[in-house]
Order: C-alpha cells, then structure tokens, then sequence
C-alpha cells in the first residue's frame, strides 16, 4: 500500500500509511516548530510547551491524561527537535479514535495553568542540569555554540537556566500563536489505520483552525570554530566537524554513504583503524545532521587524556585519505547498510509515521520507499568523490574537545597535519 495524503482547506495536513495486517497504530501530530524557530528571548519555549501539554487543558488534568492512555493499554510521549515539535501515541486500532482526540486535546485545549508550570519549570530545570552531567552533550553543545554563534541552531533546545526560570504562561500562548497553526501541521498515522477515518477526524478537531501566515526562520550560516572546555572526568571527548550539503541537495545521499564508509559501522575505516588496529577507543562513528539550510558532518568519539593526540591525528589521517581512495566494495557495502536500515525500520509503524512527517516537512511530499532506495543505489564511486571534496575543500575542519584535555592538541595542529 502507498501512503496517502490530504491537505484540508486551511492547509492541515494528513498522511497515512495502511499497513494490512496490524491491529496496532502509531499517531502523531507534527508541529513543524522547533528551537530554532525561536527569537534568542524565547529559547526554551518550544520544550516548555511540549512538556505542558501533558499537564492539563479544559476537560483532563495531568493525571487524567496520563491515566487515559494506560486505561487502553497505550503509549504517550513527545519531543522537540530544532525544527519541529512532535507529539505522539502507540494504540490499539479500536482506539485510534481516541488517541487522535487525546492529541487534539493536549495540542488545542492546554490551559497552561500557572501551578503546573511552576512544577514543570523545576523539572526541566533538573532536565538541563541533567544534561550537563553528560560528557557527550557538552561537547555537542560547545561545538553547536561555536560554530553557529548567535544563531538558533548555536542555541540548546532545553534552553538556558536563567530563561527557562522567567517564562511566564504569555510566553507560551505566543509561541502557540505564532506557530501553533494548521498550515503548521502534519497528522500522520501508520499500521491498522484507514485513511477516509483519519481524514474524517482531523476535520472534526482540526478544520476549525483559521489559516494564518506563518513565519519563517532565519537562515543560519556555518563558521568554522574550535571549543576546548577543561573537565575533571575520565575521558576526553572529541568531535571534528565540517558543514555538509543540506536537505535535498544533490549530494546528500552520496555524503551519506562517504559517511557510513567513514564510520558508519563496525567494517567502517575509522573503526577499524582507531579501534581495531590502535586500541585508542571504545566507540567511534560518523554521522549527518542536515537542515533545509546547511547541514554537518560531524566525527565523534572519546578516549584517555594520553591518547587524545593520536586520535585526533589518526581521525584526520583516515578522512583525508578516504577522500579519493574510497573503493566500490566499500560503497556496495554501504548501500546494503542503508537499504537495510530503510526496509527494517519500514516494518514498524512508528518509524513510518517519522519518515512522512519529515518528507513532507522538509520536500513537501511523501516519496516511496524504493524511490528512497533507489536514490543511493544510482550514487557511484565518483559521486561519493565529489561529496568528500564538497565536505573537505575550502573548509577547515572544526573542533570540539570536553575533559582532561591538557594533552590535546590545538585546532590549528590538527588541521596542519592533515594537509597533504
């Protein structure tokens, strides 16, 4: 079956995916705002909002919500990501009505009510605290601050302390209203789902909504950067970063493989190089976060303060030779990772429900799954060769480092020795 897809009149939009047979659903709703949709005094706010739309609207508490979904054997969560906020159930298909009612609720009928989020406020102050135990989130955290200064992706999407302390119930009615939209909003469901039904119940809860412009963010800009950060913990961790093609340039599936090769397993170089052959750490990888704007490459990984040095140059030397070394049997190799990964996680109905709320978030449709496939399949050896270049000609690379870091070299180091 294909998935399906509807707009309403005031530009809501519902995309489905019949999955013959299930007798369990996934639903969520998509608001495609996140924190980087956030002006730098609302920084915050999207994951406030998301955590106190669990907490009460007209007709349920907090407990009522909560207990609603279990008294049906389901499943209720969200998360804010730099460009959308997401909210979503796992349910029985007798009880998709009701789920898609529930979202409706937490999303329309919030009442944001002071006490809860007086509450609310210390637990996601204790959530920022939280993050700031973790070693990798530092680091992560130091490199976006860096190399996206003053801009919305530079920004955590937790927020800061201090504003997260001063966000009133008017902070959260505003951000509502400037992105709370239809025209905003996707509501996609796969499994024991049908679409006429789905289409039929987002115009009972969403075709009321007024259509209203939208605004747009502002485009962010990569600059290369270091960030270095003394901590008293065991392990240095390390990042090394580069801008990479956005959403839907010519070049991001072929990155994507250069990437997997890179360290995208446990066959990829670097994994082979630093901890198979080296024994300078435990884990290692490669990855591609990309916007409708930019997009970065990024290395990660973490290791004693003694061999801080070597992994870094060891990390440089393996990017810089893949770039035009890479072999056919390393990108087959990749392509059949790939594939896998999109047919397995087509299997379950959640992983469907995200695939078409990010297609048609970021290129305004739904492609079908060998469309996707047949997307890497077409990447050859030259076109992997053109993406390292896009990646490693005419940028410097970027560096994060967090931990005992005295023994690590500086960025400048780094980059001097992996020219040619």
């Amino acid at each position: 079956m294909k998935a399906r897809l509807t707009t309403l009149p005031n530009g809501f939009r519902v995309a489905t995916d019949h999955m013959p047979g299930l007798r369990s659903s996934a639903l969520a709703i998509y608001v495609l705002a996140g924190s980087r949709n956030e002006r730098e005094d609302q920084n915050g706010v999207a994951h406030f909002l998301e955590h106190m739309a669990f907490k009460g609207t007209s007709s349920r508490t907090a407990i009522q919500i909560a207990q609603s979904i279990e008294d049906v054997g389901g499943f209720i969560n969200a998360y804010t990501s730099q460009d959308r906020t997401a909210y979503f159930v796992r349910l029985l298909e007798e009880d998709v009505p009701f789920g898609v009612e529930l979202l409706a609720d937490i999303l329309l009928n919030s009442v944001y009510n002071p006490g809860e989020m007086e509450k609310e406020r210390n637990v996601i102050l204790n959530e920022i605290r939280q993050y700031k135990d973790y070693p990798e989130e530092m680091v992560f955290e130091g490199l976006q601050r860096t190399i996206y200064p003053h801009q919305p992706l530079g920004r955590p999407i937790l927020g800061s302390s201090d504003l997260v302390g001063s966000y009133q119930r008017s902070n959260l009615v505003e951000f509502v209203n400037q992105f709370y939209l239809p025209q905003n909003m996707i509501l996609a469901a796969a499994g024991a789902v049908t679409h006429e039904d789905m289409v039929e119940m987002a115009e009972r809860y969403f075709g009321h909504l007024k259509k209203v412009d939208v605004e747009s963010y502002p485009k962010c800009h990569y600059q290369e950067g270091e960030f270095r950060e003394e901590k008293d913990i065991e392990q240095v961790q390390l990042v090394l970063a580069c801008e990479s093609p956005p959403i839907n340039h010519d070049l991001e599936a072929a990155t994507n493989i250069f990437t997997r090769v890179l360290g995208g397993g446990s066959s990829s170089r670097l994994f082979v190089e630093a901890r198979e052959k080296r024994g300078l750490c435990y884990a290692i990888s490669a990855q591609v976060n990309v916007q409708p704007d930019t997009g970065l490459f990024v290395v990660h990984s973490s290791t004693g303060e003694n061999e801080i040095e070597e992994l870094c140059y060891c990390c440089t030397s393996e990017i810089a030779s893949l770039q035009d070394n890479i072999e056919e049997t390393e990108i087959k190799r990749a392509k059949a990772q790939i594939k896998s990964a999109i047919l397995m996680g087509y299997e379950n109905p959640s992983n469907r429900v995200e695939r078409m709320g990010y297609m048609l978030h970021h290129l305004g449709k739904i492609m079908a799954i060998d469309e996707t496939i047949e997307k890497y399949e077409k990447v050859t050896v030259e076109k992997v060769k053109e993406a390292s270049h896009f990646l490693l000609d005419g940028q410097e690379l970027s560096v994060a480092l967090f931990g005992p870091i005295t023994k690590a070299p500086t960025r400048m180091d780094i980059i001097g020795k992996s020219r040619p």
